[in-house]
């Protein structure tokens, strides 16, 4: 599981998408958040395998269309190379064997600028996986894509996004 600050900051990212769905104030937002958070070991488990669910369904929907429709290739980069960009101002990451290049979001992050510091240059497939990020965060990173692993195909992978 992540740790409490992950945690935090991916249910303020999901207060703040009902938020605007709903239009819900101030006020209403922070009642949310409480009880969220007061209620957090009973909720997260749950709402964790049903999202997960969820998730697993639409990435095999996805896979399958990539694979109909074909998939463009890859730039290829070692991982040695990716372990290079390891700034905040050049910030790559691997998750599932794709690169991305998230310098540019580094200080928009929910987490904070220090957990990207942390993580640069790095695979964060498990972490980045395990918090449960929100679609729009996975949108996000789809648009920060610049390549994959060299040796690996993760456009057929059922665990991408």
């Amino acid at each position: 599981m992540a740790n409490k600050e992950d945690m935090v900051a991916v249910l303020k990212e999901m207060v703040e998408e009902e938020a605007l769905k709903h239009g819900l104030g101030e006020a209403e937002k922070e009642e949310m958040l409480r009880f969220l958070l007061d209620h957090s070991d009973e909720i997260l488990p749950e709402f964790a395998a049903a999202a997960k669910a969820i998730e697993t369904e639409q990435e095999e929907a996805r896979a399958a269309r990539l694979l109909s429709e074909g998939t463009p290739a890859l730039r290829e980069f070692s991982r040695e190379e990716v372990a290079r960009h390891n700034t905040a101002e050049e910030c790559w990451m691997v998750v599932e064997d794709r690169v991305y290049d998230v310098a540019s979001f580094v200080d928009e992050h929910p987490g904070g600028r220090r957990v990207m510091e942390r993580t640069a240059g790095s695979d964060v497939t498990n972490a980045f996986l395990s918090i449960g990020h929100s679609k729009r965060a996975r949108d996000l990173l789809r648009g920060m894509c610049i390549g994959k692993i060299e040796g690996t195909n993760p456009e057929i992978r059922l665990g991408h996004m």
